[in-house]
């Protein structure tokens, strides 16, 4: 069963559709869980050179507190044949020869931020309702 796939997941009551988080170690759990329990979403993160992911089932706006509030930003929806997807933007930028790395990684945060923010004020005048 795919329940031993799983590390740990936090509830706010008794009630599984409280569920917040879930963290899985592969995806065919991770969906079944997310299909299961309805209005979640699976996203993942890769955590290697490998390719190994670990996959996050969250709701949309769970997800998106987390995402804010942390460092890791490599992170991506799993889209299943049947769901519905939104748009993601791969941002990427060129590091200056001369560029220390650390600085590199502040800078590239920064323009992320710069271009979330930008959206954020963009899209809702523009589509009423489609921002999360």
């Amino acid at each position: 069963d795919g329940e031993g796939d799983l590390e740990a997941y936090c509830v706010t009551s008794d009630r599984m559709a409280d569920v917040t988080m879930a963290r899985f170690t592969s995806q065919a759990p991770a969906l079944e869980f997310a299909r299961r329990w309805g209005k979640l979403r699976v996203f993942a993160e890769e955590i290697n050179d490998t390719g190994r992911r670990v996959y996050l089932v969250s709701s949309l706006e769970g997800f998106w507190k987390a995402y804010q509030g942390g460092r890791k930003r490599h992170w991506y929806e799993v889209i299943t044949e049947d769901g519905e997807c939104r748009l993601y933007m791969d941002v990427e930028f060129k590091i200056k020869d001369t560029e220390d790395v650390q600085r590199a990684w502040q800078r590239g945060n920064r323009l992320v931020d710069d271009i979330v923010m930008a959206l954020q004020e963009l899209l809702p005048r523009r589509h009423e309702g489609l921002v999360a």
